[in-house]
Order: structure tokens, then C-alpha cells, then sequence
């Protein structure tokens, strides 16, 4: 499956272990009934048994916290991102599409 992140909202908690989640829409507005993703993101979650879990629209992945400020970063600057995952292998991408040479420089 795959879509199109239109909006995104992230969380950080604050205590004394390292925890946080983006939550990934598949829509302008966080309350639509399409696509939900969940990326937890914590340092509980270093080995490879990450468990993608689907639950009809709703998308939750395990992350490791070492991949917070990359994912962020891909967020903010790169347009259009997609999340694509598949559910028999438990495989999550998070990519961008393609871009024009040159957007954004002056």
C-alpha cells in the first residue's frame, strides 16, 4: 500500500527514556478516514523485530530513535513523501517522489 503524506503531527514526550511519535496523514486535514501511520519512535526499539501492525486504516511502525531527525528532516524539507508499507513482509518505506532539478534555489 501506498500513500501520499499530506500533513504530519509529531510528539515527544518528556521523560527519562528517549520516546516519540509522528503521527502520518494521508490528507490535508488530521481528521479524514483515510490512511493513519503511527512511527514510534524509541530506543527500546533496536533490534529488527519492528512488527509493522495494520488495523484497517490506521498504520503503527516501530522505529528506532536513531531515525527521528532524519524522518523530521525529510518531512520539512522534501515534497511530495510517501509511505508505502506492506503487510505480508512487515516492510515500511518512507520515500520521496520525484522532484525538479533546481526547486527551491534562488
Amino acid at each position: 500500500m501506498r500513500i501520499e503524506v499530506k500533513n504530519y503531527n509529531l510528539d515527544l514526550t518528556n521523560c527519562s527514556s528517549r520516546y516519540a511519535y509522528i503521527m502520518l496523514f494521508g490528507s490535508e486535514t488530521t481528521t479524514s478516514k483515510k490512511y493513519r501511520i503511527r512511527l514510534d519512535f524509541s530506543a527500546l526499539a533496536e533490534t529488527n523485530t519492528y512488527n509493522l501492525q495494520e488495523n484497517g486504516d490506521f498504520v503503527q511502525v516501530p522505529m528506532n530513535i536513531a531515525l527521528l531527525e532524519p524522518v523530521i528532516d525529510v518531512l520539512r524539507n522534501e515534497k511530495p513523501v510517501f509511505f508505502n508499507w506492506f503487510a505480508g513482509t512487515k516492510v515500511a518505506i518512507l520515500a520521496t517522489g520525484d522532484e525538479p532539478v533546481g526547486e527551491g534555489e534562488i
